[in-house]
């Protein structure tokens, strides 16, 4: 018998009839799922929104321009993120006594 047992269990998130909220059911997303994983396709931006709405114009001259600054707006963005990345590394690696 162990005294302590930190081992952590490797469940998948359930909804309220105890479907898998990670595993399709019949080809369908099962309940709850909307819910439970709203942050992984909410838009995080409302700039970027706004951007992709300018896009569904009519008259093509503005269409394009419209996708060439949402484009512009990814790279900046990917830009952006990738650049927290390289500082997060950076960054542990000192924590644990690497020369960077």
């Amino acid at each position: 018998m162990k005294l302590f047992n930190f081992k952590k269990s490797q469940t998948s998130p359930q909804n309220s009839k105890g479907q898998n909220l990670d595993k399709l059911i019949d080809g369908e997303l099962p309940w709850g799922w909307v819910l439970y994983f709203k942050d992984f396709y909410k838009p995080r931006n409302d700039k970027m929104v706004e951007l992709a709405n300018k896009t569904r114009c009519q008259n093509k001259d503005e269409k394009i321009s419209a996708l060439k600054e949402l484009i512009a707006y990814f790279y900046a963005y990917k830009k952006k993120n990738v650049q927290k990345r390289v500082n997060v590394l950076k960054n542990t690696l000192i924590m644990n006594g690497c020369t960077v």
